[in-house]
C-alpha cells in the first residue's frame, strides 16, 4: 500500500457499485439552495470487518441497547477514520455473561495501490476503551457514540452506564477524550449522573457537544458544552436546557460547524384544540456561546401524521441537513401506512430549502388475500438514519429499510444524485471529509470465526468530484 495524498481519482470496477432499484423520490416544496459541489461517490476497495475479536455479538448497536441514537464513526477532514461498537463478553465456554466491552479501530485514508484509488488501512488494532463501571451491562447500556474534530483528528467517545448504587432502571452519561494515535486525554468525564441518557455528541478543533436526555418519563434535552486542548478537557458553564418537548419520543440529534455554533433537532406531539394531534420535526439554532439563534423552526410540511426519529449533520460553514421519518398513511395508489424518509436542507443563515422524500415506500395489492403489502419502505425507527454534510452542502444519508440498507446522496439543493445497497448492514452510520470521501459502518452477519454470531463491517466511497 502506498501512502500519500494525491487528490487523482481513477475509476472502480462496476462489480463495486451493487445498487438497489431506483426507488420514487418526490420534491414536496420549491424554495431552492444555490447549488454548490456535487457528492458523486464510488465503492473504493472492498468491504472490510471492523473488529478483530469475531467470538460472540460485536455490534454498534445492539438491540438490548435500546433505541436511541448511533454515531459509530467519524472522519476528520484528511479522512482519518474512527469507527466504535460494543462488543459482548463471553466466558470459556463461549456463553453470553450479560456484558459488553466497548472498543474502538482508528484507521487512516492511504492511497492502495491495489484498488487503484484511496483506501482506508487499520492503525492500531483495535482498543478497550477503560470505562467506569469496568462492565458494561446489555440492559443499561443505550447508547455509544463517537465524533472527531476536523483538523487536530482528536476524538471523543460517548456511552451510558449503570453506576453503582443507583438500580436496575438508572444510567448516566460518560465520555472520554482521545488524541488522534489514540491515547486518552485526561480522565473519563461524568457528563450527566441519575436518570440519564446521552443521545448525541458533536465536535469541532475548539471542543465537542454531548446532547443527553433527563428522565424519560418526564423527557428534557441538554447540551453539555465542552472545550479541549490537546491535554485536557473542560465543562463550559452548566448545560443548556434546550426543550422539554411535549412527547414521549426519545430521540433529538446535535450538529457543529468550525466556529462551534450548533443546531439541535427534535421530534414533538402537539394536541390541537379539535383532540388531534400535531406532529412536527424542529431545529433550534444556537451561537458559539450557547444562546438561542433565532426561535424555532419546524422542518415537516405534513403534520397530520406521525413525524420522529431525526437527525442533523451539519458541514463548516454552518449549512445543515436535517433527516426525518415519515408515517404515509396511505402508500401511493394503496391503503397500506409505510415509512418514507424525508430530508430538508438548511443555510447557515437559516433559509429552509426543499423537502426531499428521499425514501418512498413501495407497496403491492395481494390478488390472494385482498390486501395491500408494503414491499419496501424506510425504517428510521429501527436504525435511525445517519446524514453528513460535505463542504459546500452537499450531503448524503443512511439508513435501514425493509429491503436492503441504503446510502443515498444528494447535491447542496437537495437533488438526488446516487443509490447505494449496503448489502447484509443494519444500523448505519457515515461520515464524510473535507474531500467528499465518505465511510459507511454498520452491523452484518458474521462469517470469520468460530462462535462468531455477528461482526461490525465498513466501506468506504471515493469522491470522483474531488
Amino acid at each position: 500500500m502506498l501512502f500519500g495524498f494525491s487528490r487523482k481519482k481513477t475509476a472502480q470496477p462496476s462489480k463495486h457499485t451493487s445498487r438497489r432499484r431506483p426507488l420514487k423520490r418526490r420534491r414536496l416544496s420549491i424554495d431552492r439552495l444555490e447549488d454548490r459541489q456535487l457528492l458523486s461517490v464510488a465503492p473504493s476497495g472492498p468491504q472490510f470487518m471492523v473488529n478483530t475479536t469475531t467470538q460472540g455479538t460485536q455490534e454498534t448497536k445492539p438491540e438490548s441497547f435500546g433505541t436511541r441514537g448511533s454515531q459509530s464513526v467519524a472522519m476528520d477532514s484528511a479522512g482519518d477514520t474512527v469507527a466504535v461498537w460494543a462488543s459482548q463478553q463471553v466466558n470459556s465456554s463461549g456463553q453470553d455473561t450479560g456484558s459488553w466491552d466497548l472498543m474502538f479501530q482508528r484507521y487512516t485514508k492511504t492511497f492502495d495501490s491495489s484498488v487503484g484509488n484511496y483506501d482506508l488501512a487499520p492503525t492500531g488494532g483495535e482498543t478497550l476503551i477503560a470505562v467506569t463501571p469496568g462492565n458494561i451491562n446489555g440492559g443499561d447500556q443505550s447508547s455509544l457514540l463517537v465524533a472527531r474534530a476536523p483538523t487536530s483528528g482528536e476524538f471523543v467517545v460517548v456511552w451510558d452506564a449503570q453506576p453503582t448504587g443507583f438500580g436496575n432502571t438508572r444510567y448516566s452519561t460518560f465520555a472520554q477524550l482521545y488524541s488522534a494515535s489514540g491515547a486518552p486525554i485526561g480522565a473519563q468525564l461524568s457528563v450527566a449522573s441519575g436518570h440519564d441518557f446521552a443521545q448525541s455528541v458533536a465536535m469541532n478543533d475548539n471542543g465537542f457537544d454531548v446532547l443527553y436526555g433527563s428522565n424519560p418519563s418526564s423527557l428534557t434535552w441538554y447540551d453539555q458544552r465542552y472545550s479541549d486542548t490537546a491535554t485536557s478537557d473542560t465543562a463550559l458553564g452548566s448545560p443548556i436546557k434546550v426543550v422539554t418537548p411535549n412527547s414521549s419520543e426519545n430521540n433529538a440529534s446535535i450538529a457543529m460547524d468550525a466556529q462551534s455554533n450548533s443546531v439541535v433537532v427534535w421530534g414533538d406531539v402537539k394536541e390541537a384544540h379539535s383532540g388531534s394531534m400535531t406532529y412536527t420535526i424542529n431545529a433550534q439554532r444556537y451561537t458559539s456561546a450557547g444562546k438561542a439563534l433565532g426561535g424555532v423552526i419546524q422542518l415537516n410540511q405534513n403534520t397530520t401524521q406521525v413525524q420522529e426519529w431525526s437527525s442533523v449533520g451539519m458541514d463548516a460553514a454552518g449549512d445543515f441537513v436535517v433527516a426525518w421519518g415519515d408515517m404515509v398513511p396511505d402508500a401511493p395508489g394503496s391503503t397500506s401506512s409505510a415509512w418514507a424518509l424525508m430530508a430538508r436542507p438548511v443555510s447557515a443563515g437559516g433559509t429552509l430549502g426543499s423537502i426531499v422524500e428521499a425514501i418512498a415506500p413501495v407497496v403491492h395489492l395481494d390478488g390472494t388475500t385482498g390486501e395491500w403489502v408494503v414491499d419496501f419502505q424506510a425504517q428510521p425507527y429501527s436504525g435511525m438514519v445517519s446524514v453528513a454534510v460535505q463542504a459546500g452542502g452537499a450531503f448524503v444519508l443512511a439508513c435501514d429499510t425493509s429491503g436492503a440498507p441504503a446510502l443515498d446522496t444528494f447535491d447542496a439543493a437537495g437533488n438526488p444524485l446516487q443509490q447505494f445497497q449496503l448489502n447484509g448492514a443494519d444500523n448505519p452510520s457515515v461520515a464524510v471529509d473535507s474531500q467528499g470521501d465518505l465511510v459507511v459502518v454498520s452491523d452484518g452477519a458474521g462469517t470469520a470465526g468460530s462462535g462468531d454470531t455477528g461482526d461490525v463491517f465498513g466501506q468506504f466511497y471515493a469522491n470522483s468530484n474531488s
